[in-house]
């Protein structure tokens, strides 16, 4: 392996915990010479990332590392999650000018993106799990997901769809209780990046199951305790069937814990919401809300009349009683 110091010569002190967590250190010194615009987020990350939250970034890069093996390929990695940062910024603009996202197919957004290797393998996947530690909103939700860990136990059959980058399954082996974890996505690549993570993690892999299909063919007759839906609803073109083939195939006294992008761009984004209310109104005509987190992307605290703001949004669903 190589020097943790070497991807800039030598190790600054951008925060406060510069040698107790070295390679966050070193990786946010790259970036901050490697790309001016994210200075904005250091400073976010200064003002809001307490010990556990650089804890947990120094974790993950530190995965990242060891599923890359050279230090060419992690700079690789770390140059990935640039072009999935600028190309976020590039298509926000575009959105807050044309009041759409550039995709509005699944077919289209399955085909130019989930299929393809050269999107997925080149930047998509290594920018995706970066941005778990390296956007503030991001590693603020993983905090949140990983307190969740009450909610199963031995017995508890869990599903994460879609994987994506494998974050989700990754906390889950980590921190929860279960006797069985499907991890679903329609990429390939994405299986494949999921079980990499997984396997360099060392952690034990005996009851965890990858697989690669369209959520829609999961099967109706398997009931899970918990599932969990990070960044589904605004990747589809009808998030309502989405929501009633969860409802299906959650348990009666199941939880669900969903994230979502509010106004916020992406290359596969397709169902815009462009607020808060949206998403609670689509959600409780299928559930019961019973937690939530928001995070506006300015770091600002969250108020009712935010409208057109990038915003994401985390909560705790459960089924509806009936009346």
């Amino acid at each position: 392996m190589y020097r943790v110091g070497s991807l800039n010569g030598h190790i600054m002190t951008p925060y406060k915990y510069p040698e107790k967590y070295p390679v966050t250190n070193t990786v946010i010194n790259y970036m901050r010479k490697k790309y001016f615009l994210y200075q904005n987020t250091y400073n976010v990350i200064l003002d809001s990332y307490s010990d556990r939250h650089f804890a947990f970034c120094e974790e993950i890069l530190e995965l990242l590392r060891q599923k890359c093996k050279t230090e060419e390929k992690f700079i690789d990695s770390l140059d990935a999650f640039i072009k999935f940062s600028h190309e976020y910024l590039l298509l926000q603009s575009k959105l807050e000018k044309e009041g759409k996202y550039v995709c509005s197919s699944f077919g289209e957004v399955n085909d130019k993106v989930y299929q393809e290797e050269t999107v997925m393998e080149n930047y998509y996947l290594d920018g995706m799990l970066l941005s778990q530690a390296l956007w503030p909103n991001h590693c603020k939700m993983c905090q949140y997901f990983i307190g969740l860990n009450y909610l199963t136990g031995p017995s508890s059959c869990i599903l994460d769809v879609p994987s994506g980058a494998g974050i989700y399954t990754y906390l889950t082996v980590k921190h929860f209780k279960f006797k069985g974890l499907l991890s679903v996505d329609i990429s390939p690549y994405a299986r494949m990046y999921t079980e990499n993570i997984l396997k360099n993690s060392g952690m034990d892999m005996g009851n965890v199951f990858l697989e690669t299909a369209d959520f829609s063919v999961v099967d109706n007759g398997k009931k899970y305790d918990l599932i969990i839906c990070g960044e589904l609803l605004e990747h589809v073109e009808n998030p309502s069937s989405i929501l009633d083939k969860l409802n299906t195939i959650l348990k009666e006294d199941g939880t669900i814990f969903l994230t979502t992008a509010v106004y916020a761009a992406a290359i596969d984004h397709i169902y815009l919401f462009n607020n808060v209310d949206e998403v609670r109104h689509m959600l409780s005509d299928v559930f019961h809300v019973s937690k939530e987190l928001i995070l506006p992307l300015s770091g600002r605290v969250y108020k009712p009349d935010m409208h057109k703001v990038p915003i994401n949004y985390a909560c705790l669903l459960k089924k509806r009683v009936p009346s």
